[in-house]
């Protein structure tokens, strides 16, 4: 994801950010596509890591969090990489950095976080497939190495692209353990930042 800025708000680094927000807590303002969402979780641990306090305003999916920045209505939101290149080429929202821990490859202009000054932060939001529970280990690993074998092909990274998602594929251990990993981190985030499912509109 990228951290985009609506027009005319005057911060391009961690510092200026920091700064700003801590000048006038709970004045900045974020939109996300609702509570306990990737874009809230991941606002809320950058909170965290810089000690700061923003104003989250969640909407009802992507498009209308995208309008709001649009449209002046909220300061920041986090966006897909594809969109945020292609609005930021006239000046509609300003991309301060990807939130992965290294480049995106499909705007590798774009700096990180941590390049900008938000020292380690990294936050992903991933796609996977699942199969149900009890399907037979020769059939996951019938469907595992034909979907790896799809991923890296010219025509899968073209058409994944084109939604600004990079293919990494990997193992079902491998996806397991990313899942234990995430559990483990936005646990803490979600316990710490006090957010609660009744919250959920």
């Amino acid at each position: 994801m990228v951290l985009v800025a609506r027009k005319g708000l005057k911060v391009k680094s961690a510092a200026e950010l920091t700064n700003a927000a801590r000048a006038a807590p709970g004045k900045i303002s974020y939109g996300t596509w609702g509570i306990g969402s990737v874009a809230h979780l991941a606002f809320a641990m950058l909170e965290k890591q810089a000690g700061i306090e923003l104003n989250h305003v969640p909407f009802q999916g992507g498009a209308p969090t995208y309008a709001a920045v649009l449209g002046g209505h909220v300061d920041l939101a986090l966006a897909q990489v594809s969109w945020a290149v292609a609005t930021a080429r006239d000046g509609s929202v300003q991309m301060l950095g990807v939130t992965s821990p290294r480049r995106s490859a499909l705007a590798p202009d774009v700096p990180t976080l941590s390049e900008i000054g938000f020292a380690g932060y990294a936050a992903e939001q991933w796609l996977a497939l699942f199969a149900p529970k009890g399907t037979p280990p020769r059939i996951v690993e019938l469907l595992n190495v034909q979907v790896n074998a799809w991923l890296a092909t010219p025509e899968a990274r073209s058409q994944l692209a084109a939604g600004g998602i990079e293919p990494s594929g990997g193992s079902p251990a491998q996806l397991a353990e990313r899942q234990r990993d995430d559990i483990s981190l936005w646990g803490k985030i979600i316990k710490e930042k006090n957010i609660k499912v009744s919250d959920l509109k």
